[in-house]
């Protein structure tokens, strides 16, 4: 649509910008014009990265739905990655999904489709997985409670959600790799610094 293309211009020009270095220390006019024209050149080229990924989330999520209709609404899993699906993808996710996490969602959403290929194969192994991953993420509910509220999540704490997708990824989908290394001993170390620095 015109207004996903638009948001991928925008966040293609935010990564090109980013990607340059600070913004804050561009203070004059030479140093605007030189940072202008490295985006002009670039921004064709970036803006179809952008839409190419958002292409590939966007079609691995037609493909985990088609096969969430395999598997019994009832089923626990069921609930649980219909829930993922849409808080990763929904209106305006080009633009909301900051970066880095933004170039993850095909792979969070492989490891979606995985996840329930493994369901189909060896129903008994979801179970356990699925108790990891809650557990984080009542840790992650825990940290989100103490905020004080009324205020915007800062953006460090929201990281602490996409570790959980990329911990989802090693405990679904270990071949797919992470990132960054990411278990329940490290998310655990930092919701606790978070908890000191920020509550």
């Amino acid at each position: 649509t015109a207004a996903a293309l638009r948001d991928a211009h925008r966040k293609a020009l935010t990564q090109l910008v980013h990607g340059y270095g600070d913004p804050a220390r561009v203070r004059d006019e030479a140093a605007y014009d030189a940072l202008a024209l490295q985006v002009r050149q670039e921004q064709a080229d970036q803006t179809r990265r952008v839409v190419a990924t958002a292409a590939l989330a966007l079609q691995t999520v037609r493909e985990v739905r088609g096969k969430l209709d395999g598997i019994a609404r009832s089923h626990p899993a069921y609930a649980d990655i219909t829930a993922q699906l849409a808080e990763l993808i929904f209106p305006g996710f080009i633009a909301e999904v900051r970066d880095p996490w933004f170039s993850g969602l095909p792979r969070y959403l492989k490891a979606a489709l995985l996840r329930l290929e493994t369901l189909h194969a060896n129903p008994a192994l979801d179970g356990p997985r699925m108790a990891q991953v809650d557990e984080m993420r009542d840790v992650y509910a825990e940290l989100l409670d103490a905020l004080p509220p009324g205020h915007p999540v800062p953006d460090e704490v929201d990281d602490i959600g996409w570790l959980i997708e990329e911990f989802r990824v090693q405990v679904f989908a270990q071949r797919l790799g992470t990132a960054m290394p990411v278990s329940e001993k490290r998310l655990r170390r930092v919701v606790s610094q978070l908890l000191t620095t920020l509550v």
